[in-house]
């Protein structure tokens, strides 16, 4: 018995030893970007590389099933357990293992690429961390084209794609209008919103603003426009 509780605690002591931080808990992104997540852990022996295990994994959510998006173990990266998605934009920086840094790189980040990570790591005793992706995507490009209908009433219509989802509101020489406004939300299968706004009986002596506010992102992006006299015309 004093045996075995020599061993349990011995065997305690190692894990205790074993820890793994993460600087930091959370990473926000913007599409299209690079993030490099980092894991910390003791500093290993030139000779115990060969032992160490990292696995890195993606859930959406804490309800689904995990993604493995990379895998090192006896002494290299294994490509052939990754998730397609993942394949040649994720990889581990596996120089920085030495150095007690786990850091895990994605380039060209997706939308789909948001939600926590795990990562594992395992060494005479094992640990993990839990870190979580935020991705974004600025509604820079806003398209802006104007219509006029049988009863000779112009509109204005303006569309972008981003996400989070954005509020869309109007402004007539730099003052917020109340003119009849529709705008429409859809979510496109890369996880973006397309979000469509019109705004009914405008001026053509007066300029418009279609502005766009992404609460989360605290930005604020617009589109100028002014009607010609062909209203099939605008700058």
């Amino acid at each position: 018995m004093l045996l075995f509780l020599f061993i349990l605690l011995n065997f305690q002591l190692i894990q205790a030893l074993f820890v793994v931080t993460a600087p930091e808990s959370a990473y926000t992104i913007q599409y299209g970007d690079t993030v490099e997540m980092i894991c910390s852990f003791p500093v290993p022996k030139e000779d115990d590389l060969n032992k160490l295990k990292v696995s890195w994994k993606h859930f959406l959510t804490k309800d689904q099933q995990a993604r493995q998006v990379t895998l090192f173990n006896n002494g290299r990266e294994d490509f052939l357990s990754q998730e397609p998605s993942y394949k040649g934009r994720a990889s581990l920086l596996n120089q920085e293992l030495k150095y007690g840094r786990a850091i895990l790189k994605i380039e060209e980040v997706k939308l789909t690429d948001a939600g926590i990570y795990l990562c594992l790591l395992q060494l005479d005793g094992s640990d993990y961390q839990e870190i979580t992706l935020n991705v974004q995507a600025s509604y820079n490009t806003i398209k802006t084209f104007s219509n006029e209908s049988n009863n000779n009433e112009l509109s204005l219509t303006c569309e972008s794609l981003g996400f989070p989802e954005a509020k869309v509101y109007w402004k007539q020489n730099g003052v917020n209008v109340s003119l009849p406004v529709n705008t429409s939300y859809i979510r496109n299968k890369d996880g973006f919103y397309k979000i469509t706004s019109t705004i009914k009986g405008v001026d053509i002596n007066h300029q418009y603003d279609c502005v766009f506010w992404n609460k989360d992102l605290n930005e604020e992006t617009k589109a100028s426009t002014k009607l010609s006299e062909d209203p099939r015309l605008s700058w």
